[in-house]
């Protein structure tokens, strides 16, 4: 790992990767919150930051991807998905009541 550290151009590229996408993700973060999406709706879509994560770790820098570490990226693929499917039905039944 020092080594890579020595080289300065992988230095610049992991700090770039590093602040790319942590900004990437707070900038989105913020654009669902002033769109008027549920709080707790961008806080469950914003953990979805760290499967990226997880999965740019393992395809570009060849990090171990083990079972324990597939198992917690699909319970939050799965718990996003629960939290997008339960906020648009909810949207829709509002929208239903309002309507009548």
């Amino acid at each position: 790992m020092i080594n890579c550290l020595a080289n300065s151009k992988a230095l610049i590229f992991a700090l770039s990767l590093g602040v790319v996408t942590a900004a990437l993700a707070y900038i989105f973060y913020l654009k669902g919150i002033d769109t008027g999406i549920d709080l707790s709706l961008v806080g469950v879509l914003a953990s979805v930051e760290l499967v990226i994560s997880s999965v740019l770790g393992w395809t570009i820098l060849s990090e171990d991807f083990s079972f324990i570490k597939l198992f917690g990226v699909c319970l939050m693929m799965v718990s996003a998905y629960i939290a997008t499917k339960s906020s648009s039905d909810e949207s829709v039944q509002d929208e239903y009541e309002t309507a009548c």
